[in-house]
């Protein structure tokens, strides 16, 4: 940002009015005139002499606007009062107050100073600005009323919530007003108090962007809807209203209130014509409050557009994880059991070598498969878990390594068998009392080497040491 001009009421506690049995409150009839309305609905005053103060903190460049009361003017366009301004103990420009219509005159400048190299107050800081009221000798006193100051800040201001003006042409030039941006077809007339900035052009626009609540256009009211629309940020834009204000100028001509709180833009935009002008004297903008300013930069709330957007964001963002972690799950579950289902089809082939009273091998045979069924169970195991690692990683029933290592497993089983009928052969040749001393022997029992454990164990397996039974 770099400077606004503040909007101070006759009202404002930094006025200091001595002798206060000089200053009076509101005057019937100077409440709105062909010059426009007051400011703030609220004047000071001053049928003698007189004088106020005011302290500020800006710029030197300032406007002092006041009333004057024609009803009791002797003749018009005459003299009616001398206004004098001090700023800093040093005069500045004024301007003659004569009445000009024989009613309430309004928004009549009284004096003012715009600050640049060739004056003597061009200087930022600390300001007093003294105003005195001076009748004319041997002249009715006249009624002047003080209605507002208007003066530019510092740069990069702190502002909370001060009625702002924006393109006012008696205290600054049009380009000085960083927040207004006119396009082409526009002039701008300061020659004298009272200056516009006109169009005649039928593509004419005017933008204005600011941080504040509501905004309001003056200018000048021939009596007719004006041939323009306004667009306020993203809305749609619409046409001007017929303004409902006295015919003349500094008439209010539109205002946008509860713009919400936040930066806006608003863009006017003049479809004009040769003979009805579009005329604007300045707009008021109401700033942001200190509490609304830190309601923007505070983390725990946002503007009202995004707050269901985030609440929706927030939402989402939990039930998507959970929904994405249940189908994982399903899916890890499904394949789980898939393996489980496929792994169980490749042991129902391999036969178990059951244990049976018969089964008595020979003193002299048992040390020898003993030492054979060891190595054997234990690469039965090892090709077993080879054989499921494998399917985990081929899909369905397709051909694949775990395919010839069932092969292989059946084809050992086989030869265990053949050796097993081939020792149950022999053990038959014995005579029964080789068999009844064989009998005191230890049982030896083979199987595929395939311990399950949980809910898909086929069968309940106890080991038995040798010489025990199984109570």
């Amino acid at each position: 940002m770099s400077t606004v001009w503040f909007m101070v009421d006759d009202t404002d506690s930094r006025l200091n009015y001595p002798g206060g049995n000089l200053w009076g409150a509101l005057v019937t009839g100077l409440i709105a005139s062909v010059t426009g309305p007051i400011y703030n609905n609220t004047l000071h005053v001053t049928g003698a002499n007189a004088s106020v103060s005011f302290q500020f903190n800006g710029s030197s460049s300032f406007g002092v606007y006041g009333s004057l009361d024609g009803l009791n003017a002797s003749v018009l366009e005459s003299p009616f009062c001398a206004i004098e301004c001090m700023l800093d103990g040093a005069p500045t420009e004024v301007f003659q107050q004569i009445t000009i219509f024989s009613e309430a005159n309004n928004n009549v400048l009284a004096c003012r100073n715009i600050a640049d190299n060739s004056t003597i107050h061009s200087s930022s800081g600390e300001h007093e600005l003294i105003i005195n009221v001076n009748t004319f000798p041997g002249l009715p006193p006249g009624t002047w009323a003080l209605d507002y100051i208007t003066y530019e800040s510092l740069v990069n201001p702190a502002i909370d919530g001060e009625i702002l003006q924006a393109g006012n042409l008696d205290v600054a030039n049009v380009t000085d007003y960083s927040m207004l941006t006119f396009g082409p077809g526009w002039s701008h007339n300061n020659s004298e108090p009272g200056g516009t900035s006109i169009t005649l052009s039928s593509q004419s626009n005017v933008t204005i962007k600011f941080n504040g609540t509501s905004l309001s256009l003056y200018g000048e009211n021939n009596g007719i809807a004006l041939n323009a629309t306004y667009k306020v940020d993203d809305f749609d834009a619409v046409p001007f209203p017929v303004p409902s204000s006295e015919v003349g100028n500094n008439q209010l001509l539109l205002i946008a209130p509860d713009l919400g709180i936040g930066e806006h833009t608003a863009v006017i935009n003049v479809n004009g014509s040769d003979t009805i002008p579009f005329e604007i004297n300045y707009f008021y903008l109401t700033s942001l409050t200190k509490a609304e300013q830190a309601s923007l930069n505070s983390p725990s709330s946002s503007t009202g557009h995004l707050k269901s957007g985030m609440i929706m964001g927030a939402v989402l963002g939990t039930i998507i994880p959970v929904m994405l972690l249940t189908v994982v799950i399903a899916v890890v579950w499904t394949r789980r059991k898939s393996r489980q289902r496929r792994a169980l089809r490749m042991l129902v082939p391999f036969p178990f070598i059951s244990q049976t009273p018969h089964s008595i091998l020979p003193r002299q045979l048992f040390g020898q498969l003993a030492l054979m069924l060891p190595a054997s169970k234990k690469n039965i195991q090892t090709d077993l878990v080879l054989a499921v690692g494998e399917a985990e990683n081929n899909d369905g029933d397709r051909p694949g390594p775990q395919n010839l290592l069932t092969m292989k497993l059946e084809q050992r089983l086989l030869v265990t068998l053949e050796q097993n009928q081939q020792l149950n052969q022999q053990l038959e040749q014995l005579t029964p009392q080789q068999q009844q001393v064989q009998a005191q022997l230890l049982t030896v029992h083979t199987d595929s080497g395939l311990r399950l454990t949980g809910e898909e164990s086929l069968e309940e397996i106890y080991e038995v040491p040798p010489g025990y039974t199984e109570s």
